[in-house]
C-alpha cells in the first residue's frame, strides 16, 4: 500500500479530529477526577517535589494507593506533565490524552503493515472509527494507566509482526512488551500469556535460524527488564487483584453439589465454567454493542465500547478471521484476541473494560475485516453510508460524552471535593472536620485539590507502613495536619469545639441539625442540583446553654485556631 499526499492529509485529519476528542474541555469533561485518577496525579507531584510517593517512598516500583497498589509508569510519565500544567486535571489527564492521540499513529501502521484490509479506503475508516470509538474517546480522557497500556501494548505488537520479516525487531518488540507490564496489572499477566503462544503458534517463525537468536534476546531482554517485578512476586503488591478472583463464589457454589460431586471434579468444574462464562462476556455483542461498563466511572451513558451498528461488520469480520485462521496474519490477529481479555475473565466483575482494554486492538482490527468485506459488495451508496454512519456516531458520541456525562456522572467522578477545597480556602481561619465515614480516599482528595505539601503528608503516615511498604495493606484513612482532621465526625466531642464541619448528605439529619445548634456554612451541589456535600459551624456556647453545661462540658475551652493555616 503506497502512501501519499492524499494519504498524508487523511491521516493528519483523523489525528486532528482525535486531538480535538481528548483534548477538547480535558478540565471539565469528566467534571471532577476519579478515586483512579486522584493518586496518579498526587503521587507524580510527590515524586516531582521529593523524589518520594506520598507515603514517603523513594521511587516505587509499585505505587501504594490505599490498600492496594498501581503499576508505576503512569505516575512517572506525569511527573514533568505535572511539572508543566501544574497539580491539575489537564496535568493529571494529559499523558493519557498524548498516549491515545499517538495509538492512533500505531493503529494506522499496524493495519497497513498487517494485509488483511485490501481497500485503502477501509484502512482509514477503519482508523478513524477506532478514534471515535467510545472505548478509545473513555480511556483517552482519563488521568490514569488505561491508554498508556494500551499504547506501549499495541505498539509492542506491531513491532513483534515487523520482526516476522525483520527479526531484529523481534528482540525491541518482545522487551517493550516486557515493559508494558509496568504500564498495567493486565499486562502483566498477559505478557507471559502472550509470550508462550507466540512460542506454541509461530515455532516454525521463530525457532529457526537468526530468528531464534533474536527472539531469544528478546526473552533475556525481557527478564531482565522484570527483574523489580520479580523482586516483588513474592509481596501483596504484586498479587494485590487477588481478592478479585471468584474464589469465594465457586467454593460456595461448590457447596450445593458437594454431596454428589467429589471435590477433585466439582472445584475445576465450577472454575472452568466461572472462568467461560467470564471471558465469552468479552465478546458477545451485547458487552460490546449495547451494555455500558457496569463500573459507573468508566461508562458513557446511553452507550457500550462501540457503537451499536458495529455488530454487523464485527460479526463478518469474526467468521472471515476464523476462516482464514491458517494464514499467518490472520492467526497473529486470533492470538491476540484469544490471550487479551484472559487476565479480566479471572475476576468476578462482568465485563471490566479497563482490565481488557488490549482487546480494543483485535476488535477494531475484526471490524474493519467486516467493513472491508462489504466495500467489496461495490454497493452504490457505501462512501455516503459510511459518511452518515460516521456522523451519526460522532453525534450521539457527543451527547452521551460531553452533554450526558457532566450531568448524570458527576457522583461517579467524586463530584464536590474541589468545591470543599475551594470553600476552605475561604475561611482560612477555621478548624474543619471533614467526615469520611463513606469514602477512604477523602485525605487523597483534599490534599490534591488544596495542593498539600508532599512532606506533610508523608510525616502524618505511620511508620509501619513505612517499614513494609509492599506488604502492608492496613487502610488508615484518617488524616491531621494543620487546621484540617479528615476521620468520622464524634458528636459527642466535636460539637464542643468552634470548628466546621463537613459531610455529604447522609452525615447530617435535620434532628442533628437543630439537637447541636448547628449552622450551616455552605451547601455543594451536583450539576443536577443534588446536595453532595454540606458544611456547618458548631455552636459550642448556644449548646452548652440548651443544654445547661450537661457534665461540665461547657468548661471545654473552645479552639482560637486563627493562626493556623492550610
Amino acid at each position: 500500500m503506497s502512501f501519499n499526499i492524499k494519504s498524508f492529509f487523511v491521516i493528519i485529519a483523523i489525528l486532528i479530529l482525535g486531538s480535538f476528542l481528548y483534548f477538547y474541555k480535558i478540565d471539565t469533561v469528566p467534571p471532577r477526577l476519579s478515586a483512579d485518577e486522584i493518586p496518579s496525579g498526587y503521587n507524580a507531584y510527590s515524586i516531582l517535589l521529593t523524589g518520594k510517593d506520598e507515603y514517603g517512598k523513594s521511587f516505587p516500583f509499585s505505587f501504594r494507593f490505599s490498600s492496594s497498589y498501581s503499576p508505576p509508569l503512569y505516575v512517572y510519565f506525569t511527573v514533568p506533565a505535572i511539572s508543566i500544567f501544574g497539580l491539575n486535571m489537564i496535568g493529571t489527564r494529559i499523558v493519557s490524552v498524548l498516549s491515545g492521540i499517538i495509538s492512533i499513529i500505531v493503529i494506522f501502521i499496524f493495519l497497513k503493515n498487517l494485509n488483511i484490509i485490501r481497500s485503502k479506503a477501509v484502512v482509514y475508516l477503519g482508523v478513524l472509527l477506532y478514534t471515535i470509538s467510545p472505548w478509545t474517546v473513555m480511556y483517552s480522557r482519563s488521568g490514569y494507566e488505561a491508554m498508556l497500556s494500551f499504547l506501549f501494548y499495541s505498539l509492542s505488537i506491531f513491532i513483534i509482526w515487523v520482526g516476522f520479516k525483520r527479526p531484529l525487531f523481534l528482540t525491541i518488540g518482545v522487551i517493550l512488551l516486557s515493559i508494558s507490564a509496568y504500564a498495567s496489572h493486565a499486562n502483566k499477566f498477559l505478557l507471559p500469556l502472550l509470550l508462550v503462544g507466540l512460542i506454541l503458534v509461530f515455532k516454525k517463525i521463530l525457532l529457526k535460524g537468526k530468528y531464534r537468536h533474536y527472539f531469544i534476546a528478546g526473552l533475556i531482554g525481557a527478564f531482565i527488564v522484570q527483574l523489580p517485578n520479580l523482586s516483588l512476586v513474592l509481596t501483596k503488591s504484586f498479587f494485590v487483584k487477588s481478592s478479585l478472583f471468584f474464589n469465594d463464589a465457586i467454593l460456595i457454589e461448590y457447596q450445593k453439589i458437594k454431596n454428589i460431586v467429589p471435590v477433585f471434579i466439582g472445584i475445576p468444574y465450577l472454575y472452568a465454567r466461572e472462568f467461560l462464562s467470564q471471558y465469552f462476556t468479552y465478546f458477545s455483542l451485547r458487552s460490546l454493542f449495547l451494555d455500558p461498563d457496569p463500573f459507573q466511572a468508566r461508562s458513557i451513558p446511553n452507550l457500550s465500547v462501540f457503537y451499536p451498528w458495529m455488530f454487523i461488520p464485527y460479526l463478518i469480520g469474526l467468521f472471515i478471521t476464523w476462516k482464514k485462521r491458517a494464514q499467518t496474519n490472520y492467526k497473529y490477529l486470533l492470538l491476540l484476541a484469544v490471550t487479551a481479555p484472559i487476565p479480566a475473565a479471572f475476576t468476578k466483575d462482568p465485563f471490566w473494560t479497563y482490565r481488557a482494554i488490549p482487546l480494543l486492538l483485535s476488535l477494531i482490527i475484526i471490524i474493519t475485516i467486516g467493513i472491508d468485506r462489504i466495500s467489496k459488495l461495490r454497493l452504490k451508496l457505501f462512501i455516503p453510508l459510511c459518511c452518515l454512519i460516521v456522523i451519526y456516531s460522532l453525534i450521539i458520541l457527543w451527547r452521551g460524552y460531553f452533554i450526558f456525562l457532566p450531568n448524570e456522572k458527576a457522583s461517579a467522578w467524586e463530584y464536590g471535593y474541589q468545591n470543599i477545597a475551594q470553600e476552605m480556602m475561604t475561611y482560612k481561619s477555621e478548624h474543619f472536620v471533614v467526615d469520611n465515614s463513606r469514602n477512604s480516599l477523602t485525605y487523597i482528595q483534599l490534599a490534591f485539590y488544596l495542593k498539600l505539601n508532599p512532606e506533610t503528608l508523608q510525616n502524618a503516615v505511620g511508620q509501619e507502613i513505612k517499614k513494609d511498604y509492599y506488604n502492608n495493606v492496613t487502610i488508615n484513612p484518617n488524616y491531621s495536619f494543620k487546621n484540617l482532621e479528615i476521620r468520622p465526625i464524634f458528636w459527642e466531642k466535636d460539637i464542643y469545639k468552634n470548628q466546621i464541619l463537613i459531610g455529604d448528605r447522609l452525615t447530617f439529619s435535620d434532628q442533628q441539625i437543630m439537637e447541636h445548634k448547628l449552622t450551616r456554612v455552605f451547601q455543594i451541589k451536583d450539576p443536577l442540583n443534588n446536595i453532595v456535600f454540606e458544611g456547618y459551624r458548631t455552636n459550642p456556647q448556644e449548646k452548652c446553654a440548651y443544654i445547661g453545661c450537661y457534665r461540665g462540658l461547657c468548661s471545654i475551652k473552645t479552639l482560637s485556631l486563627s493562626s493556623l493555616r492550610i
